[in-house]
């Protein structure tokens, strides 16, 4: 293995390690909302401050791991089996990540993307598309779950995890 692949690797593995501590976190916080999911108008104007701080912990974590996997660790595992991803569009990316079967198909991801963007927006006189936003994301996080799980399991297969 060169210099060059080997520093690929390495950073892959610090890539997943980023992924795997934004995934703990969220499912901690996951934990904490299966009470007051779905929510609903009357029951977002109802929710404590605890509350908040542990949907403010899911988005967080949400948006940081949806950050790392698309701006580095998709490329880094493909960099790594030896893809060339040099100057590749992000669709590119996910569509070769979908003909891997890492990605169920694209247009998940990029619902993701959507429902992300949706979120990150959140103002005081836009209350239902707030409580939409947050109904969605929680209704979809296990596609991201489940997007993590099959890269690690190709990082597995192809021995690209390091001790």
């Amino acid at each position: 293995m060169s210099n060059d692949q080997q520093i690929i690797l390495e950073k892959l593995n610090r890539s997943l390690k980023v992924c795997e501590l934004h995934i703990k976190r969220m499912n901690h916080a996951i934990s904490g909302l299966t009470s007051i999911f779905p929510l609903s108008t009357e029951s977002f104007g109802q929710l404590s401050q605890d509350d908040i701080q542990v949907i403010d912990q899911f988005l967080y974590r949400f948006i940081k791991l949806q950050d790392e996997l698309g701006n580095k660790t998709f490329r880094l595992l493909l960099l790594c089996l030896q893809e060339d991803v040099e100057n590749k569009p992000f669709l590119e990316i996910l569509s070769r990540l979908e003909q891997l079967g890492i990605i169920e198909n694209e247009d998940i991801w990029i619902s993701l993307r959507e429902i992300r963007n949706e979120i990150t927006h959140e103002y005081p006189e836009m209350v239902m598309q707030n409580i939409l936003g947050l109904n969605n994301l929680y209704a979809h996080v296990q596609d991201i779950l489940t997007i993590y799980q099959k890269l690690l399991d190709m990082a597995q297969q192809y021995k690209l995890l390091l001790n």
